[in-house]
């Protein structure tokens, strides 16, 4: 269901059952195929910010992973709240939207 994303010459495809694969863009070659640490069912798209990778999940985390050849997940965030519309970005704040909640989600700052 998730729609594939390209990102810095990498084409990220989320799969509805919790597995993410990278194709390098111009050659179609896998780059790897992993799954994410949790698992979750994935209907939302993953969008790319300041080369992180935001995923949603319908059980209510985001997966922050860093983009690039290698899968490296650096965070799992928790919404408490299904997730099944994509996120959106505007000027450093990251939109998500739940059944009953719009989230505006930007850095901590000290």
């Amino acid at each position: 269901m998730p729609t594939p994303l390209l990102y810095r010459d990498i084409l990220y495809v989320v799969h509805h059952n919790g597995r993410i694969v990278a194709y390098d863009a111009d050659s179609g070659t896998p780059i790897y195929k992993e799954r994410f640490s949790r698992g979750g069912t994935f209907t939302a798209s993953p969008i790319a910010v300041n080369g992180k990778l935001y995923v949603p999940t319908e059980e209510g985390q985001i997966y922050v992973v860093e983009a690039g050849p290698v899968y490296r997940e650096i965070a799992v965030n928790e919404v408490g709240e299904p997730v099944m519309a994509t996120p959106a970005v505007s000027e450093g704040i990251l939109f998500v939207r739940t059944p009953r909640t719009l989230l505006a989600l930007t850095e901590a700052r000290r």
